[in-house]
């Protein structure tokens, strides 16, 4: 087969696959991010080469070293859920888990970190449970988002009338989700044995989460000083972007694909204090790196699995 056969085979594929409508609306998620991303940067082509560029390979350890806390806090909380839940399976595997669902998040669909995750717990979980805790953690999330927002981003959602909408409808839905009678509901829909969560621990991983977001607010901020010396004071804007941007992205939630959404939101939050074609270097990076540091910890996560099971009982 000639290569233009192949390439037009494997277009075929990808448009007019098993799930056309899912494929065609991530091609055309990705169209409008390119071209979105394309005319931030090709605006302002002229400053790229007269801006004040100040690569610090430095902040990309620190980077790496924020995103190893994320990780962990991630599993703790994690943790904590699957055990108020009744879940007996041992830290490690909930850290494997963790590493390796970060990973099922980037492929298109949004529901792929949770069949990973119910994969992973097969011989020792009930799926259900995984993906009832999986909701759990999805709405605790977004409260902490919110709550950071409230902190940070409240002057970029009243200039933002559709995302004041989505704000306000989302932490709706969220906070009823995570309502102990809503839970209890679920859990005998699901014919899980009933447990009792209570308020304070519902408080304590929205805590946990709170610091989270925090810190991916700074793991943003630690990426952009890999290109600039981007001043202290725009942490807290930093912050509130990504916390903003998380709240919005759960709009999404049941859509084909988000594609990009991270990225663009990201970029047009922060072109409001940075130039353009920076602030989309600093989001496409953040990407791209947090791939690279989620797939170190997966190996890493791995090797520590099976090094465990090498262990004699």
């Amino acid at each position: 087969m000639k290569i233009s056969e192949a390439l037009k085979a494997t277009l075929k594929f990808v448009i007019f696959g098993p799930n056309i409508k899912k494929n065609v609306f991530t091609l055309v998620a990705a169209f409008l991010t390119l071209a979105i991303l394309g005319y931030l940067v090709f605006s302002q082509w002229d400053l790229l080469y007269s801006y004040p560029w100040s690569i610090q390979p430095v902040a990309l350890g620190f980077a790496f070293l924020v995103y190893s806390v994320i990780l962990l806090l991630n599993t703790l909380t994690w943790t904590k859920i699957m055990q108020t839940l009744g879940s007996k399976v041992d830290w490690l595997t909930h850290f494997r888990s963790t590493c390796l669902s970060a990973l099922g998040k980037r492929l298109p669909g949004t529901f792929w970190y949770v069949l990973w995750r119910v994969q992973i717990y097969k011989d020792d979980t009930s799926g259900k449970l995984v993906a009832f805790a999986s909701a759990i953690e999805m709405a605790i999330t977004v409260i902490g988002a919110i709550l950071v927002c409230c902190v940070y981003a409240l002057p970029l959602i009243s200039r933002l009338q559709y995302s004041f909408i989505g704000f306000i409808i989302v932490f709706l839905v969220s906070i009823t989700v995570v309502h102990p009678r809503v839970m209890r509901w679920f859990l005998k829909k699901l014919k899980v044995e009933t447990v009792e969560i209570k308020y304070s621990k519902l408080v304590q991983w929205t805590a946990l989460y709170i610091v989270i977001w925090h810190l991916v607010g700074l793991l943003l901020f630690a990426i952009g000083r890999i290109f600039s010396e981007i001043p202290l004071s725009h942490l807290g804007y930093f912050i509130g972007s990504v916390a903003l941007t998380g709240v919005l992205s759960r709009l999404l939630l049941f859509s084909p694909s988000v594609f990009g959404f991270g990225e663009v939101s990201l970029s047009l939050l922060l072109s409001s204090i940075l130039p353009s074609a920076l602030a989309v270097i600093i989001a496409v990076s953040n990407r791209l790196i947090i791939i690279v540091f989620e797939i170190t910890w997966s190996l890493i996560s791995l090797g520590l699995n099976r090094f465990d099971k090498s262990q004699p009982k």
